[in-house]
């Protein structure tokens, strides 16, 4: 099947994703100045049409990149409550960034390497405590490595002394 051939199948699913586009806006409170969108139709070697879908961040607003992958979620499981068979057609979903650069703030800048090392030990480490990745002997003493107890006496169980401020005055009782 030619691109030709499939050309009423493409106009109701460009239409469809469109619509999907516009309720997923809507329902996320987005501003739909914020996110547009293309499409731009493939043919594989086997003749097979299928659509690859852009979305893409008009908008300079650094905090709304946090939520992409949440947006394009959102965005795919109301495509797929709509039509359950859309990744027969859409090949894939990807992001642009269309923003002028210079609109951004100029004190916005890249950390530094040592900030995104931090990053992948971090996400390591919340990987292993949900049980998604393995612990490994390297890394429970890397992750103990600086602990450091001084000079506690782990024998004696009794309460530390304290000097103690009555914050009630006179014989208050609770």
């Amino acid at each position: 099947m030619s691109e030709t051939d499939a050309t009423p199948d493409l106009h109701l699913q460009r239409e469809l994703l469109r619509v999907v586009l516009r309720d997923t806006l809507k329902k996320t409170g987005v501003p739909p100045q914020w996110i547009g969108g293309e499409t731009t139709p493939t043919v594989d070697a086997d003749g097979k049409v299928t659509i690859e879908v852009r979305l893409i961040l008009e908008a300079h607003e650094p905090r709304f990149l946090y939520y992409l992958a949440a947006f394009q979620k959102e965005f795919e499981a109301r495509l797929l409550a709509v039509e359950p068979r859309a990744w027969d057609w859409v090949a894939r979903v990807s992001w642009s960034l269309a923003a002028q650069l210079d609109e951004a703030d100029p004190d916005f800048k890249m950390p530094t390497a040592d900030y995104w090392e931090h990053v992948v030990r971090d996400r390591q480490l919340t990987a292993r405590q949900a049980g998604r990745m393995d612990w490994d002997q390297e890394a429970l003493e890397r992750h103990f490595e600086d602990t450091d107890p001084g000079e506690n006496d782990f024998q004696n169980t009794q309460p530390p002394d304290r000097d103690v401020e009555d914050i009630l005055p006179g014989d208050s009782k609770f």
